[in-house]
């Protein structure tokens, strides 16, 4: 026998003992399984819509201040081409410093955003974690696995994503 047979003699015997040890179990009651589409059901929650919206508020502002100073960076630009040999240093200095400034307010914003965004989404997670283990103890769930990419086929009655958006909106109602 070679090691490429022995191997899977091996793995299928592993395979069967695993079934055979886990269909006890679950003879006496059929399995019941869910999935969960957990960017779905984070982008679906009144409450993290109304977190959302505050965040996008935040987003707009700064929007507005990049514009902002865009519209002051392209104003010096326009004086460097109208300038007199006595101005074009102070004002290209000028410009550097604008430059500069700007991409540094980039960076610090896109980071604010995506801070402010993980925070919001790392919190109702966990919250959203819990009502999927009470919506799974009392609808007698054994698994609910989160719906990916890696799934090749699934009955869309098994989705449970509205029905634990259903019950996290009524735990948790907005104000």
């Amino acid at each position: 026998m070679s090691s490429k047979s022995s191997r899977y003699t091996g793995w299928l015997a592993v395979a069967l003992l695993t079934v055979a040890l886990c269909v006890p179990a679950f003879a006496q009651s059929p399995l019941k399984v869910g999935f969960v589409d957990f960017a779905e059901a984070l982008q679906t929650i009144a409450e993290v819509k109304a977190r959302i919206a505050v965040v996008e508020q935040f987003v707009e502002s700064k929007n507005q201040e990049s514009d902002t100073r865009i519209d002051a960076i392209n104003t010096l630009r326009d004086q460097i081409n109208q300038s007199t040999a006595t101005d074009l240093a102070a004002v290209t200095t000028r410009l550097g410093t604008l430059e500069t400034d700007f991409r540094r307010f980039q960076e610090d914003t896109q980071a604010e955003i995506s801070g402010r965004r993980d925070v919001l989404f790392e919190t109702y997670a966990e919250k959203l974690q819990k009502v999927i283990d009470e919506f799974a103890r009392e609808g007698n769930y054994q698994i609910i696995f989160p719906i990916d990419s890696e799934v090749a086929y699934m009955d869309q009655s098994l989705i449970l994503t509205s029905q634990i958006v259903a019950l996290y909106d009524s735990k948790y109602p907005q104000p």
